[in-house]
């Protein structure tokens, strides 16, 4: 599944949202996020799982404001239920692969040896431009992850950004960027608008 839409739309958190909807019925997952280390991306997660009843506020003397926080009981109940089912990515590791390929070795690893069953791929398309070269490598990641997904019989989330469009004007296929294999791939493609989400192939 694609999942696309305007920057601060919600991808991300879906996608997050998705995760720990798999965890909660049994599923191992596994997660990459370009943008976030993994201990931020447990972070935002967490605060995804703990919900508005778990999550309170302390002051941060350094921005000298209020700050949502989690206490650490609640941190360690949370460590206790993602043991054996959440797996996250590195991004600060050094491979000596590309990337594309060291997220799918990574994914594959988790695929075969924990069992996971639904993957997150949280932007790596966007960081590419639309240069020849890149779209390329983009395709090829694409086809890829298609294979990844039949082969292991698991499923994959791939967040991609769109191409930017007037104000106003609907997001389409031809609008995601990089190359047209990502939707052409996918078994479904959504936007995510705020309050809904829109699908554009299924």
């Amino acid at each position: 599944t694609v999942f696309t839409g305007k920057p601060g739309d919600g991808k991300s958190t879906l996608g997050g949202q998705l995760l720990l909807n798999a965890v909660e019925q049994g599923y191992s997952v596994c997660a990459y996020s370009r943008e976030l280390t993994k201990e931020k991306f447990l972070e935002w997660l967490s605060f995804q799982a703990a919900g508005s009843d778990y999550i309170g506020l302390k002051y941060d003397a350094i921005r000298g404001k209020q700050i949502p926080c989690i206490s650490y009981q609640v941190q360690q109940r949370l460590a206790d239920y993602y043991r054996d089912r959440v797996y996250l990515y590195d991004n600060t590791e050094v491979f000596e692969s590309n990337q594309s390929e060291a997220i799918l070795q990574v994914f594959t690893t988790a695929a075969r040896r924990y069992g996971c069953k639904l993957f997150l791929a949280d932007n790596l398309m966007t960081a590419l431009s639309d240069s020849d070269e890149e779209t390329k490598a983009q395709s090829k990641f694409a086809n890829a992850l298609k294979r990844f997904a039949n082969r292991y019989h698991v499923h994959v989330i791939l967040v991609a950004h769109p191409r930017k469009v007037k104000a106003g004007e609907h997001l389409g296929q031809d609008d995601i960027g990089g190359s047209s294999a990502t939707i052409r791939l996918a078994d479904s493609a959504i936007v995510v608008e705020r309050p809904n989400l829109r699908i554009l192939k299924n």
